[in-house]
């Protein structure tokens, strides 16, 4: 698979985990206060994921050099993405919605460093700075989309056509991100 290809491949699912993750991001208070968190839950849940994303986006990348098939390390941490995504969907209180962003976290401890390693050995050389400038600008065009329409669909779906759309999104990325070559 040719380098262009795969940076095409990369940036595909990174936007589309961008944008399956902003559509709940403005909405994360409101949404857990459905489930009856209370500001101090909601702060803490919010906390744990941080911390635990960020945690093992340490840990993962230390553990990642040693491993050969780093394009499938994506697609299971797209799946445990969805995975946690599938648990959000069906929660019905805030030990639920603790369980899924701890899923979701492992998925972001894993994905992290892998997908910056692959797009920086896939980089065209003398254009690095017009493809980190594609992922960092359109990251946030497409957070600023998810955002627009995230209240659109609440009003007419409710969160669970939110974190519907957020599971199609992140299952599109883990079914794109098996195509990666190494």
């Amino acid at each position: 698979m040719s380098n262009r290809r795969n940076v095409s491949l990369l940036l595909l699912v990174n936007f589309l985990n961008v944008f399956g993750w902003a559509l709940l991001t403005p909405l994360y208070a409101l949404y857990a206060t459905t489930l009856g968190a209370s500001p101090q839950a909601i702060t803490f849940s919010w906390a744990f994921y941080t911390l635990l994303a960020g945690l093992l986006t340490i840990v993962f990348g230390f553990m990642e050099d040693h491993i050969a098939k780093k394009p499938g390390l994506l697609t299971i941490g797209y799946f445990l993405q969805t995975s946690g995504l599938v648990i959000l969907f069906f929660a019905e209180d805030v030990t639920l919605l603790m369980a899924g962003l701890g899923v979701y976290a492992i998925g972001v401890g894993i994905i992290m460093p892998i997908w910056k390693l692959l797009y920086a050995r896939s980089e065209q050389k003398g254009k690095e700075a017009t493809e980190w400038g594609l992922f960092h600008g359109c990251n946030t065009l497409f957070i600023s989309a998810a955002a627009a329409i995230s209240g659109v669909i609440l009003t007419f779906a409710g969160f669970k056509g939110i974190i519907g759309l957020m599971i199609a999104a992140h299952f599109l990325a883990m079914l794109f991100a098996s195509r990666l070559k190494k």
